[in-house]
């Protein structure tokens, strides 16, 4: 417990010195486990205030990106000049013009860097973009987009969509199987790592 606080208030040393004391003495395989970890945590916490660095963090513009009421997760697609984002703005598609308000649903947007900086996002439209919201999107090397649906009518659900994607274009978006998605609970914001996984 001692080693234990001597982490929590940041003084690694002396904490790893005792954690290593115990774990030589220690016969309770559980309590090594735990021994081991927090040893772990311990030159994961030296090895990280060890590079410090600057960091400058700006909001992005409002015409582009802040534009609307909600703006989230970002993804890079295939470059670091073309942006995938969230937004529920003016626009936005819309089952029924006359009771829905594209100011609170959200869709998938995406923009480019060109020379002249960030150009006016593209609604991803229809079939992507629905009259529910549609959030959180990746799109893999091979061209087919993951992203999280959800309606105003059931908030406790939402889930993850797939859509391929040919020359630009979309074909119907389609629910994963209950192996991603089960009823009744939140499956949500997917990722695709660089080997495709």
């Amino acid at each position: 417990n001692y080693a234990m606080s001597l982490l929590q208030v940041k003084n690694y040393n002396t904490s790893m010195f005792l954690l290593e004391i115990l774990l030589e003495s220690e016969k309770n395989d559980s309590l090594k486990k735990l021994v081991q970890k927090s040893i772990s945590s311990c030159y994961f916490a030296l090895d990280s205030n060890s590079h410090k660095k600057l960091i400058n963090v700006k909001k992005m513009d409002t015409t582009i990106f802040n534009a609307g009421t909600s703006n989230f997760a970002p993804m890079y697609w295939n470059s670091s000049t073309k942006l995938l984002f969230t937004s529920a703005r003016k626009g936005g598609v819309l089952l029924n013009p006359e009771k829905q308000d594209s100011r609170y649903l959200c869709d998938l947007y995406y923009t480019e860097l060109k020379d002249t900086g960030w150009m006016k996002p593209v609604n991803f439209g229809r079939p992507v973009n629905t009259g529910l919201h549609e959030a959180s999107s990746v799109i893999s090397s091979d061209e087919i987009m993951f992203f999280t649906r959800w309606s105003d009518a059931n908030r406790n659900e939402s889930f993850i969509y797939m859509a391929k994607m040919k020359d630009g274009l979309f074909y119907e978006a389609y629910k994963l199987s209950e192996t991603v998605n089960k009823p009744g609970y939140k499956a949500m914001q997917p990722y695709v790592s660089f080997d495709g996984t």
